[in-house]
């Protein structure tokens, strides 16, 4: 693996954070597979799992309710290349604010 390969992966990740944090949901599945593997057991337990994206930016949109904004910050990336398939590992943090004055 190369760098810019790694770098063209983690800015990936960054675009999708973005899209979050402004709620561009259009912009997901193009940044997505048909298909990706989430992990977010230390936010809520359980195991990794494989999901459809569109359920998943389905979650994304719903759990970002017109009230609430965020701003998702991420770092320590390790990435895998192998073939056509990246993985990435990083460490992130997120930072939600609901606004009760806003509409929703």
């Amino acid at each position: 693996m190369n760098l810019e390969d790694s770098a063209a992966v983690i800015a990936v990740v960054d675009r999708i954070d973005n899209a979050i944090d402004r709620k561009d949901w259009g912009a997901c599945p193009a940044l997505l597979d048909t298909e990706v593997d989430v992990d977010f057991t230390s936010l809520m337990g359980g195991s990794p799992v494989r999901v459809p994206s569109d359920g998943l930016i389905d979650v994304w949109r719903a759990v970002m309710h017109a009230k609430k904004s965020s701003l998702h910050r991420r770092g320590n990336h390790h990435v895998v290349i192998a073939g056509d398939v990246a993985a990435v590992v990083s460490k992130g943090y997120v930072c939600n604010r609901l606004d009760e004055s806003l509409g929703g």
